[in-house]
C-alpha cells in the first residue's frame, strides 16, 4: 500500500499516484487506485467516469462492497467524492481503511490522499507501507510535508493496531 500525500494542493500529488499506478500496472502488477480525494480527479485522470454510481471511495470505505472501476485487466480505480467530507467517512477509526486493505486482491494499492482534509490523509498514512510526501519548493509546501512527516513519527512512537508505515520520502514535483 502505497499513499501519495501532499499537504498543499496542487503541488502534483494525484499526478504522482495516476503516473506511479500506471507504471506499477504496466510491470504486470494488479494494482487497485484508491482516490481518497472528494475532488476526484484521480479517475478522471485515469480514464475513468469520476461520477459513479455506487462504485466509489465512500461505498469501500463504509464497507457496501462497491466494484470498482476497471481501467485496463488488472488494473482498478475507486473514485472520489464529495460523500468523502461526510461525518460517516469522518467519524471512522484511522485504522478502517487498513483493515479494509488488508481484505483486497490486488498486489498493489495506490492511495491518492487529499489536500485539507488531514482525517482522511490520516486514514492513508495509518494503512500505508510506504508514504510519498509531493512538496514544491515552496515555504508553504515545506511546512505542509513537515505536518505529514510529524504524524508518521508519531505513528512510530504510539503503540497502534495496525504498524505504521516503515519507508517515506519527500518527492519534489
Amino acid at each position: 500500500v502505497i499513499a501519495v500525500a501532499g499537504p498543499p494542493g496542487g503541488v502534483g500529488t494525484t499526478t504522482v499516484a495516476g503516473g506511479l499506478a500506471s507504471i506499477l500496472h504496466s510491470m504486470k502488477l494488479k494494482v487497485l487506485a484508491i482516490d481518497l480525494d472528494p475532488q476526484r480527479n484521480l479517475a478522471f485522470g485515469l480514464g475513468a467516469d469520476p461520477n459513479p454510481r455506487g462504485q466509489s471511495t465512500v461505498e469501500f470505505l463504509l464497507q457496501m462492497n462497491p466494484t470498482p472501476q476497471t481501467i485496463a485487466q488488472g488494473f482498478d480505480v475507486l473514485p472520489g467524492n464529495q460523500g468523502l467530507t461526510g461525518q460517516q467517512v469522518q467519524d471512522l477509526h484511522t485504522d478502517d481503511l487498513a483493515d479494509l486493505l488488508a481484505q483486497v486482491p490486488y498486489d498493489v494499492v495506490v492511495l491518492d490522499c487529499p489536500p485539507g482534509h488531514e482525517r482522511l490523509e490520516y486514514q492513508a498514512v495509518a494503512a500505508a507501507d510506504v508514504v510519498l510526501i509531493i512538496l514544491d519548493a515552496h515555504p508553504y509546501a515545506i511546512v505542509g510535508a513537515q505536518r505529514v512527516h510529524k504524524h508518521l513519527a508519531e505513528t512510530h512512537a504510539r503503540g497502534r493496531r495496525c504498524p505504521p508505515p516503515e519507508r517515506w520520502a519527500f518527492v519534489m514535483s
